[in-house]
């Protein structure tokens, strides 16, 4: 089956990578009829994915029970760095399956272990690449990604998200070259579709962070995803605004800023950009300040109908997507339709 690879990043760190991460996986999960969804948690450094589903902190944080949770899942599961390294435990998967206010979740997580997010941490300072060599991380970041080692993880998968540390790590770094790299038959075979998804506030500096970034991507990359989608997320920016302009113009006011992207589009850099703005997770937020984890007896109504309240192609400005037709036209750019 051909794949979507969606590959969840940020300049900075703090932008709702993770969040956004799980809407996204709700929402293809729901939409499609095709395949089944896997959200890998690929932020080897700073993961939050395990706390949002396993820490309960809404009595403060208890580090022997968190340990204790840790020490259960390891009996019957193994964190993806280690699936990376090559360490094969038998009769143990690295895909857990659970249920969140309804919908089915499919999830690899990366070790939230002090000791391992160390390691890579002091690799970092020391100037490493990364805590191993980029050999060995690229043999098994392509073994655990390989048709026949996912499916026996979880049949039928047809969308894979990867929610990155920011891109100043040198982990993600290594992560979208070897998947953006379309002579890598074990994952990208021609066939399967690449999502690039930049998260980015609305606030000056993260924007010109984000565009500088990017320009220097497109222009210096040869391996290149088939889509890049730049993803506003902060609705609360031009609601409260005391700009007296009406909230699309804002939006296209700050998408305007990308315009000198295009020339760098173009023969071997042919290339679709988007512009989304995320939806007011209203209740999400709500649950994640009550620092609960999410589970489905605690979680009500967190998925909207829609993550996107707003899009529009590099070409053409940014609308409310209030309309059916809208919605699937996001849909297909995230198929490659």
């Amino acid at each position: 089956m051909a794949k979507v690879y969606n590959i969840i990043d940020s300049v900075k760190g703090g932008c709702g990578k993770t969040t956004f991460s799980i809407m996204l996986a709700e929402y293809l999960g729901r939409k499609s009829s095709e395949g089944k969804v896997c959200l890998f948690d690929m932020d080897f450094i700073g993961t939050g994915m395990w706390n949002l589903f396993y820490s309960d902190h809404s009595n403060g944080k208890n580090e022997e029970d968190e340990m204790k949770k840790i020490k259960e899942f390891k009996k019957e599961y193994i964190f993806i760095n280690d699936v990376i390294r090559g360490f094969r435990t038998s009769g143990k998967k690295y895909v857990v399956d659970k249920k969140i206010s309804g919908s089915d979740f499919h999830l690899a997580f990366g070790s939230p272990e002090y000791n391992v997010k160390k390691e890579y941490i002091l690799a970092i300072k020391n100037n490493y690449s990364m805590a191993m060599k980029y050999g060995r991380f690229k043999a098994g970041l392509r073994d655990m990604l390989s048709e026949k080692r996912i499916n026996e993880q979880l049949e039928g998968v047809k969308y894979i998200i990867l929610d990155m540390a920011p891109c100043t790590d040198n982990n993600s770094e290594a992560i979208k070259e070897i998947i953006f790299d379309k002579s890598e038959n074990e994952i990208n075979d021609g066939e399967n579709k690449v999502n690039y998804f930049l998260l980015l506030g609305m606030d000056t500096s993260q924007i010109h962070a984000t565009h500088s970034y990017l320009r220097n991507f497109i222009s210096t990359n040869d391996k290149l995803p088939d889509n890049i989608f730049v993803v506003f997320n902060d609705v609360s920016y031009c609601l409260y605004t005391k700009y007296n302009r009406e909230i699309e113009e804002q939006y296209n006011a700050r998408k305007d800023l990308f315009n000198d992207i295009k020339s760098y589009i173009g023969g071997k850099n042919k290339i679709n950009i988007y512009f989304l703005v995320l939806n007011n997770f209203e209740n999400y937020k709500k649950n994640l300040l009550e620092m609960i984890p999410l589970t489905d007896d605690k979680c009500n109504g967190i998925f909207v109908e829609i993550p996107f309240s707003h899009g529009g192609s590099l070409d053409d400005e940014i609308v409310e997507l209030s309309i059916s037709e809208s919605q699937e036209n996001v849909l297909k750019w995230i198929q490659g339709k």
